[in-house]
């Protein structure tokens, strides 16, 4: 039950996401919007302690990428496996940064739901990380999938596009990219869709210490 009340909850904070970050919203929009986030932080925390998951929205604290990716990928290890998808880990060392752990694994989950649901059964799932250069940390979410079209690609990041017919929003590599590029990062998407290379790689560089974080 956990399982199923955290996917449409995901879906919930980033429309709420999306809403309270917008430019023009009324001074009275966003205190509900606010008071939306906070409702809905109340029932992520009880779906996610149940997986033992928290989020943590609050500030920039200092963690480490590789125990965050751990934690997330916990969360879906069952649906992978329900696949029989194979997960492969290459984790670099000394990859401690300072963000708002919580979005960032958003993010992270973003990547895996977007993975998970491109790739074929008996397909592989491979997460890296390390440092990208001294002042910077890289995390690349690499599936064999069946690729995206050179058409689409470009809109990949663009609010409400999705190529999954009936499933989806849309909205969770738009609100990944926002939060990455709040964070002083970037997020970057390269893909084949000729066999036997096809697949998709998302490779997000984060700084270890942004200079503000929102």
């Amino acid at each position: 039950m956990a399982h199923e009340i955290n996917n449409p909850l995901e879906s919930l904070v980033n429309l709420i996401y999306l809403i309270d970050t917008a430019p023009d919203i009324s001074a009275t929009v966003k205190a509900y919007t606010q008071e939306a986030l906070s409702e809905l932080s109340r029932l992520t925390h009880i779906a996610r302690q149940s997986l033992g998951f928290y989020q943590e929205l609050t500030g920039a604290t200092s963690f480490d990428l590789n125990e965050s990716v751990d934690d997330t990928l916990a969360i879906y290890r069952k649906r992978f496996a329900a696949k029989k998808i194979c997960i492969e880990r290459d984790f670099g060392e000394d990859v401690l940064l300072k963000a708002v752990k919580g979005e960032i694994r958003q993010v992270i989950s973003n990547l895996l739901v977007n993975a998970l649901e491109a790739m074929p059964e008996d397909g592989t799932l491979r997460l890296e990380t390390g440092a990208a250069d001294e002042d910077h940390i890289v995390l690349r979410v690499i599936d064999n999938g069946s690729g995206i079209a050179a058409e689409t690609i470009d809109r990949v990041f663009d609010p409400f596009f999705t190529t999954r017919k009936g499933t989806g929003t849309g909205l969770g590599l738009w609100v990944s990219d926002n939060i990455v590029s709040k964070h002083g990062g970037t997020i970057e998407v390269s893909s084949n869709t000729e066999a036997p290379n096809q697949g998709t790689k998302f490779e997000v560089t984060l700084p270890r210490t942004p200079a503000a974080v929102p």
